[in-house]
């Protein structure tokens, strides 16, 4: 079951991510220029433009607009929750699946948590 719900998020947050880099173009055309485009200050404004949309994202999912899902399925599936002994299995299989991603992509480690940051508040409004 635990499986199935976490394809159902994955599923959901994919067709956010789809929607959000259909109706904003300028995403993709600056993510690409920034491969050609050598130059510190340029990367983090394109970092920024991907985070901003993975916070708008976890919003429209409930919860808080400042945390990213990738942060919020960090806490959820490990010690940074507010049960650590009680972690959610769903919450792992999706953990499983980004960090998977991203270590594909950008060689990063552990993605989900390294993304939490102990300053955020990782409430949802409508899943409590």
């Amino acid at each position: 079951m635990d499986r199935l719900k976490a394809k159902f998020f994955l599923l959901l947050i994919s067709l956010l991510w789809l929607r959000l880099i259909l109706a904003q173009p300028e995403i993709i055309f600056f993510t690409f220029l920034s491969l050609f485009k050598k130059g510190e200050k340029y990367k983090k404004y394109v970092w920024g433009l991907w985070i901003a949309d993975d916070q708008a994202v976890n919003a429209r999912l409930g919860g808080n607009p400042d945390v990213t899902v990738s942060s919020k399925v960090g806490v959820l599936s490990n010690k940074f929750g507010k049960h650590p002994n009680r972690p959610s299995m769903t919450a792992r299989a999706m953990e499983k699946f980004i960090d998977t991603g991203f270590k594909a992509i950008s060689g990063q480690e552990n993605h989900c948590d390294e993304s939490y940051e102990p300053d955020e508040e990782h409430y949802s409004y409508f899943w409590r």
